[in-house]
């Protein structure tokens, strides 16, 4: 039995542990309640698209703009709607001359919100630890064969509202590129953090990256096994596997519309995607931080069709968007251009020929392409604009990073050329959008120059999440470039400045076709190298020439630089490039 004094002393303790108790949960409400200025001023920055629309006119047939208008009653926009938001009357005939008054865009540059700083140092090689920082919840918007400058913020003819203003919610990253121009490839990067040669998945049936020790190390594992996260893939995956993973359960919940381009049914893909998204919002654990991949198929071309424009195929509401707009997206001679190629490169078997012939060759073919790429573009934009006004809903904004890239670069007709794979400009360098939370105000809207790349984002996602990325990695944390006023990150860039080049990579996969490549990038000058062909060089002076028109190998002028780089483009392929036999699954 209980004395009197043991029984006082039992129940003053259990009237302190409930102090505790609620001392401790009021501290976690402060933590992570969004203020509601925050969530006014994101509304704020959304109600700049919706209010545009009052200004300007652009009408639709009644048939074509009902069949737009197929979103979930919930975002209140059709494809029409949106759209109009950004582009006016003027311009009916545009191009990418920069007329400052096309599409009544604002001169306003509305800031983000204020948001929390705080982040971890990245510290490589000590695996699977977490942070005791709060993790971030993460969205990937990731579409597919989608180049850096395809963006209304860059073209003013493109209509893609929503993603300039995540621009200026967030960083754009100018320079950013892929380290091997392909699909499938680039995929398999994304999850890895690594290169081609590092994670040897070259071939649709072999994707070497999905094997248990190798997947173990891809950030979506890190993700569930180290920070408990409810992770989710939706859309394409490329791999011919689609089926082996959901067996495998790489993912906690996937929707995959493989083989599915640009519509499902009658529904445009990039709609059954942000549906999907929607979905996994309002349904995922609420206990959990998650993080959703949302890889479009759209804006891919799809099929053999030598008609114009139809390897391009947007819904008709958001192509009469189109319809009266001339696009100058090539300012030269594509056939001129395409003969200053290495003799190789003009073959006519050549996929980045024969495609050409197909999608560009005359200028209708050329025009019908781009307007039809360009509508599945603001397509994609819409569904962008809608999973996010969703995650704002739930009031998330506060406590998400969003990312939006792309897996590839296309040329579009320069060179000559189309399909993506070879080491230019148009193929290596695609769009890169963070908006972070921790993003301090002063770094909010800034374009940033600095050479980002796909095997970066492996780590920026663990770095969210405050997991620190295994020593398989091969990038860089992206935070390092604007979380600068954290003693740690200033002290990381400090110690170990930005990269100021890159190594580019292209393993040969059908060489008759897709001649393989290397590449050395630096900002001012692009040494290229074709192993199979007789180790034909290139080298472009690219701040002269950005269009990369003019090979310089024979001048002498360039000589000591050509060597340099050469040499410099030896050391990183012997560090990058593994030489050996890859046997599938």
């Amino acid at each position: 039995m209980l004395t009197r004094n043991t029984k006082t002393a039992f129940f003053l303790f259990l009237f302190l542990l409930q102090l505790i108790c609620l001392f401790n949960l009021t501290s976690i409400n402060d933590d992570t309640e969004p203020s509601n200025s925050i969530i006014d001023m994101l509304e704020a920055d959304l109600s700049h698209i919706d209010d545009a629309t009052e200004s300007i006119a652009v009408t639709l047939d009644t048939d074509d703009q009902n069949k737009g208008e197929k979103l979930d009653d919930q975002t209140g926009n059709s494809v029409a709607d949106q759209t109009t938001n950004h582009v006016g009357e003027n311009e009916a005939n545009a191009s990418d001359t920069g007329d400052p008054d096309i599409g009544n865009k604002s001169d306003e540059h509305p800031q983000g919100p204020n948001k929390i700083n705080g982040n971890k140092t990245n510290t490589k090689h000590i695996p699977n630890t977490k942070s005791e920082k709060k993790a971030m919840n993460v969205i990937l918007l990731y579409p597919d064969d989608w180049r850096h400058d395809s963006l209304g913020s860059v073209k003013p003819h493109i209509r893609t509202p929503f993603l300039d203003q995540l621009g200026k919610w967030g960083i754009r990253f100018s320079h950013n590129c892929v380290t091997t121009s392909v699909c499938w490839m680039s995929r398999a990067t994304l999850f890895t953090g690594q290169y081609t040669s590092e994670h040897k998945s070259y071939k649709l049936k072999c994707p070497q990256f999905t094997k248990p020790e190798a997947w173990n190390n891809s950030w979506p594992a890190l993700l569930q096994r180290v920070g408990g996260y409810f992770v989710g893939h939706i859309g394409k995956w490329q791999y011919t596997n689609q089926y082996d993973v959901k067996s495998k359960k790489l993912f906690d919940w996937s929707r995959f519309n493989e083989g599915r381009f640009h519509f499902i049914g009658s529904t445009p893909a990039s709609e059954v995607s942000q549906n999907h998204a929607i979905e996994f919002l309002r349904t995922r654990p609420k206990n959990k931080p998650f993080a959703l991949t949302v890889a479009f198929y759209p804006p891919k071309p799809v099929g053999n069709s030598r008609e114009p424009g139809m390897q391009f195929k947007p819904d008709n509401a958001t192509k009469k968007l189109y319809e009266n707009v001339t696009i100058a997206d090539v300012p030269y001679n594509m056939s001129e251009a395409f003969h200053t190629l290495p003799q190789f490169l003009q073959d006519q078997k050549t996929f980045g020929y024969t495609r050409w012939s197909a999608r560009y060759r005359t200028p209708e073919h050329y025009q019908e392409s781009m307007r039809n790429y360009y509508a599945l573009i603001t397509q994609v934009d819409l569904a962008c604009k809608n999973i996010v006004d969703e995650l704002k809903d739930q009031k998330l904004e506060n406590e998400t990073m969003i990312i939006f890239t792309t897996d590839n670069g296309m040329h579009h007709g320069a060179h000559g050329l189309a399909g993506k794979w070879y080491p230019y400009q148009e193929s290596i360098r695609v769009p890169l959008i963070v908006y972070d939370p921790r993003i301090p105000d002063e770094k909010r809207g800034t374009v940033d120059e600095s050479f980002t790349l796909n095997i970066d984002l492996a780590e920026t996602i663990l770095g969210a999440a405050g997991i620190v990325p295994p020593s398989t990695m091969q990038g860089r944390d992206i935070s390092d470039l604007y979380l600068i006023h954290e003693g740690g990150k200033k002290r990381a860039l400090e110690k170990n400045p930005w990269r100021e080049e890159f190594f580019y990579e292209f393993p040969s996969i059908e060489e008759e076709r897709i001649p393989s490549s290397t590449a050395l990038v630096r900002k001012e000058w692009k040494y290229i190298n074709w192993p199979k062909q007789h180790d034909y060089d290139q080298i472009f002076h690219l701040k002269s020439d950005p269009l990369e028109l003019n090979d310089m190998r024979e001048d002498p002028d360039t000589k000591d630089v050509l060597n340099e780089m050469k040499q410099r483009h030896a050391e990183l392929k012997n560090d990058i490039i593994k030489d050996e036999e890859i046997k599938c699954l």
